[in-house]
């Protein structure tokens, strides 16, 4: 783990030289302005956000100019200033698709939720499950893989109940 400013340079090297499609350039020293930003960060985020700064920005698309409308390559100075600290810990520039795929998740799961809301509520108001999603497979229109179960598991239960 890091823990002053001059670690932060080897280890800021070491990632930007050794990490595969990083465009970032190494630097040589640390200017007075950069030790400043960075000794601010290091106060306000602590050193391992620092390293984890580092970890992601290397890897970035953004960062390293492969996506925006105008491509740019992020600096040093700009890295090390404690408004872009917050920023990448955030998650503000994390890859784009990695936030995409996050998005679609959290939809998968609200849908999926919303659905069993809905089932749960035409059962309760129809007078069963198994009429409505006989109805629904009646109306031609496919069911689920949860409203499928579902209806299966409700034909074994009345299969075992005859």
């Amino acid at each position: 783990m890091l823990s002053n400013p001059d670690e932060f340079l080897t280890y800021y090297n070491y990632k930007v030289t050794h990490t595969e499609g990083c465009q970032m350039e190494p630097a040589r020293f640390l200017y007075p302005t950069i030790r400043k930003n960075l000794e601010s960060a290091a106060a306000l985020f602590g050193w391992e956000a620092i390293e984890e700064v580092v970890d992601k920005s290397v890897t970035n698309n953004y960062m390293n100019g492969r996506s925006g409308k105008r491509p740019v390559i992020a600096n040093l100075f700009w890295l090390t200033m404690p408004t872009t600290v917050e920023k990448v810990l955030s998650g503000r520039y994390d890859n784009c698709r990695e936030r995409m795929e996050a998005f679609a998740q959290k939809c998968r799961e609200e849908a999926q939720a919303d659905q069993e809301r809905r089932i749960r509520e035409q059962e309760a108001g129809r007078g069963g499950l198994f009429i409505y999603l006989r109805q629904k497979q009646a109306r031609g229109e496919a069911l689920s893989p949860l409203e499928q179960e579902l209806l299966d598991n409700a034909e074994k239960k009345r299969h075992a109940t005859a």
